[in-house]
């Protein structure tokens, strides 16, 4: 009997003859592609979810959207850029033909947060679509982005507000080489705490009135990070930002649960590429992906931060004050702190399986001795090493960039 109503059931039920489903950009889910637009809501027809998965396209560059359809219709294609208000942003020239399943797109406005759109029209003027989210982003960094938003850029070099960069015979705030500093001509090691984190990589810390300046000097041609959070930190550190049922018995019993290296880490991420230096601020709340605090409603905390590429090494100087601001913001001490550290060993977007990582509890918010009890010349001078590049800061903000850093620290550090 039960058999018999299922039968006719599915005879009465009408079979979709078309539709569409993005399969790159990734679609949104979940996939109610082949169901008219006259049976779901505009824009997109599947409501936005609470956490989307955005991909990133770059303004100018080609793009190769695909999609597929579950039979040969008479139908054309048509794509566009909607914003998170539904109103569109650009159309992308040309209808595309019933036999085709691509288009090269190459997109001319930012929007961020925003869909883009394929839509199939039929003969009897029916339309099916699919979407998926987006961020368009610049290429390059406006004049107004460069520096963080903090400083001005003069002669390819940021000019930093909000901050002292008088010489104090430690680093060399104000020149690219200094002749009187031993270390790469760019700082004095004995004002610094030594922190060697493994044969060929060290950090260099020291507390300055209210601020901690932290120095990593790492064998490596491409990326380095560093993470840290107290040693003694709550469970409840992952249940911000809350994204899940709080009440939920998977969320009491991951409480339950130690904290692994990279829950509720406060993440510095640095780059030196062509002479330039591309740090910022990320915030890891679990194992998940990390991301740039402006995520969690945070911001850049730094103050300073400067970096070189000499006889492969990155060596990378961030300043930031000893307390924190805002939720995704760590303190830098006075206390032991837990740092979780690793680096690229391969150029960016080839290979993320970094095996370059470590965790320690380190102090580096201490006061150490002043210079001047160690005259310049009593310093033990290290072996000549070549000119050091012409750097300066400047702040990554293409999306697609940022994120593919986002995705190193993951997998580097994953498996700690």
């Amino acid at each position: 009997m039960s058999s018999s109503v299922f039968l006719l059931l599915m005879a009465i039920i009408p079979i979709a003859h078309s539709g569409v489903l993005l399969t790159y950009p990734q679609a949104r889910f979940p996939p109610l592609d082949y169901l008219p637009d006259d049976l779901t809501m505009p824009p997109c027809g599947v409501p936005k979810p609470t956490k989307p998965f955005y991909t990133t396209f770059h303004i100018g560059s080609e793009y190769n959207v695909s999609w597929i359809t579950p039979a040969s219709t008479n139908s054309t294609y048509r794509i566009r850029l909607v914003d998170s208000d539904g109103l569109t942003v650009e159309q992308l020239p040309g209808v595309i033909t019933e036999t085709e399943t691509f288009q090269i797109i190459k997109l001319r406005s930012p929007c961020e947060q925003c869909m883009l759109l394929i839509e199939q029209v039929m003969q009897n003027g029916k339309v099916f679509r699919s979407c998926a989210d987006v961020n368009v982003v610049r290429t390059s960094v406006q004049a107004n982005e460069q520096c963080s938003q903090r400083g001005s850029l003069m002669n390819a070099t940021c000019q930093c507000e909000k901050f002292n960069s008088q010489n104090d015979h430690c680093f060399a705030y104000d020149e690219p080489v200094a002749a009187d500093l031993p270390m790469y001509g760019m700082f004095n090691p004995r004002c610094y705490q030594r922190h060697d984190l493994s044969a060929n990589d060290r950090i260099y810390s020291r507390r300055v009135d209210n601020e901690v300046e932290v120095i990593l000097d790492f064998e490596t041609k491409n990326w380095l990070s560093l993470g840290w959070r107290p040693t003694e930190l709550s469970t409840s550190c992952r249940l911000f930002p809350i994204l899940e049922d709080t009440r939920g018995r998977i969320t009491e019993l991951g409480l339950k649960s130690s904290l692994h290296p990279m829950d509720c880490v406060d993440i510095i991420m640095a780059s030196v590429r062509n002479g330039r230096l591309f740090i910022s601020d990320f915030y890891s709340r679990d194992r998940s992906t990390p991301l740039e605090d402006y995520w969690y409603d945070g911001e850049m905390s730094l103050s300073a931060a400067y970096g070189t590429q000499q006889d492969g090494r990155s060596v990378v100087m961030f300043r930031r004050e000893l307390r924190e601001f805002e939720p995704t913001d760590h303190p830098l001490g006075p206390n032991e702190i837990l740092i979780v550290w690793s680096k690229g060993d391969s150029e960016m977007g080839s290979n993320f399986q970094g095996t370059n990582r470590g965790v320690e509890k380190l102090r580096l918010a201490e006061v150490t001795p002043s210079t001047t009890a160690h005259p310049m010349h009593h310093i033990p001078t290290p072996e000549p090493t070549s000119t050091p590049e012409s750097t300066s800061t400047e702040s990554d903000n293409s999306s697609s960039s940022l994120f593919s850093l986002f995705l190193v620290i993951l997998v580097v550090i994953y498996q700690l």
